[in-house]
């Protein structure tokens, strides 16, 4: 599952180098693997959300814009490769509004 948009555990495993040992524990019910990782994403999820609401709460418009940016990079993974120049060209006119008229997109 993910959190944060285009971030899942999935990715957060390959980041770390632990994907494979973590696959071949949940498929041989390895507990001497599995519990420890359970606790890491118990404690990871609290964090996050902690993080997140603190943000949120101080700075609505950047934390608001990070994750729609979060968002639309994932567009660029899902569209195939023909599409990349079509995004590229929406994001930077989008980023380009948002510098021109910031009144309007909240600051």
């Amino acid at each position: 599952s993910m959190v944060l948009p285009g971030i899942s555990g999935s990715f957060i495993l390959l980041i770390m180098g632990i994907y494979d040992d973590a696959i071949r524990a949940v498929s041989k019910m390895d507990l001497k693997i599995l519990i420890p990782l359970g606790a890491g994403v118990l404690v990871g999820l609290i964090l996050v959300f902690k993080v997140l609401g603190f943000l949120t709460k101080r700075y609505w418009n950047a934390t608001m814009s990070f994750l729609l940016g979060l968002t639309l990079a994932g567009i660029v993974k899902i569209f195939p490769t023909s599409m990349n120049a079509i995004i590229f060209l929406f994001l930077g006119v989008s980023f380009l509004l948002a510098l021109k008229f910031p009144k309007f997109f909240g600051e």
